[in-house]
């Protein structure tokens, strides 16, 4: 019976002595081969930029740009080009998210009506040697705006949080977060947000 005994005892003396050697392979290995992490990727989705929203309405679309061209150059033409059919409240220039290239379209915001029917008459003008097509913006999602635009992972909870977010400020659309353009316009506040970046940039 006492060898039994202390036969039971060397043999648990064993296990607990081999134990720690048994684990000291896997922390040589993990410090030998750290876990690889994940690389985030580095971008602005364009849904992060409040001009890519409120061109519902008095917008017109203007596809066969210069993708050549800097965005800057680009706002500055169209300006210019466009600025004669009545007053533009903001010219966005999409472009993708992750690349950053252009789509070769953008949108203008008019503040009157009839100054959007004026700029559609420039249909199969030339600008900078490059035939413009010039259609009513009719569409009523985002993501639609720019033709040709594949987006990013994040372009969907983007606009998400931002609906969310006029929803709350708005009170669940029972008041105005910020007087509309068109407002402003008239208050003779024509300069809006977009367009003093715009000059800054």
């Amino acid at each position: 019976m006492g060898e039994r005994l202390l036969k039971c005892s060397t043999s648990t003396d064993v296990e607990a002595t081999t134990e720690p050697s048994q684990n000291e392979p896997d922390d040589l290995e993990q410090q030998v081969f750290p876990k690889k992490q994940k690389k985030v990727e580095e971008y602005t989705c364009i849904f992060e930029n409040k001009s890519a929203y409120g061109h519902s309405y008095r917008s017109i679309l203007v596809q066969g740009l210069d993708c050549s061209l800097p965005v800057a150059d680009i706002r500055s033409a169209l300006r210019k080009h466009f600025g004669s059919c009545g007053h533009i409240l903001s010219v966005f220039v999409p472009t993708e998210c992750k690349t950053g290239s252009l789509l070769g379209c953008a949108l203008i915001k008019y503040y009157h009506p009839n100054d959007e029917k004026k700029a559609l008459a420039l249909d199969g003008s030339f600008l900078g040697g490059m035939q413009l097509g010039v259609v009513k913006n009719n569409t009523g999602s985002s993501s639609d705006f720019f033709p040709n635009f594949k987006g990013c992972e994040r372009c969907v909870l983007t606009q998400r949080k931002y609906l969310h977010d006029q929803f709350i400020a708005t009170r669940g659309g029972r008041m105005m977060a910020k007087p509309p353009n068109w407002i402003l316009a008239k208050w003779g506040l024509a300069l809006t947000e977009e367009v003093e970046a715009e000059k800054q940039s």
